[in-house]
């Protein structure tokens, strides 16, 4: 019987995270938490909901991986909450284990 040994190969890995192979799954990742938290928005004007978008990124040290925003103006507010008493909603935070495949 021959064992097998995994050998470390730091340049091979470096490659691999950095090309094109990942970027699929990463949008899709971000598509699901972008799905998870339109349901999960406050809704008033429904600005805020509508304000989410997916987008492709790359690390500081060149990885593939994807974005997930809100570019409404209220976004800080509505993740944050505010001095004056309007409360946290964090709809971003809530959405981290769907993005990471560990809930549906």
């Amino acid at each position: 019987m021959t064992l097998h040994r995994y050998q470390r190969n730091a340049r091979g890995m470096r490659a691999l995270l950095r090309g094109d192979t990942f970027e699929p799954m990463c949008l899709a990742a971000a598509e699901r938490g972008r799905a998870a938290a339109i349901a999960r928005s406050p809704v008033d004007s429904g600005e805020y909901s509508r304000s989410f978008e997916v987008e492709p990124h790359r690390g500081w040290d060149g990885r593939t991986g994807a974005r997930l925003i809100n570019t409404s103006r209220k976004a800080l507010a509505v993740e944050f909450g505010t001095k004056r008493g309007g409360k946290p909603h964090a709809v971003l935070t809530s959405v981290i284990d769907v993005v990471e495949g560990r809930t549906g």
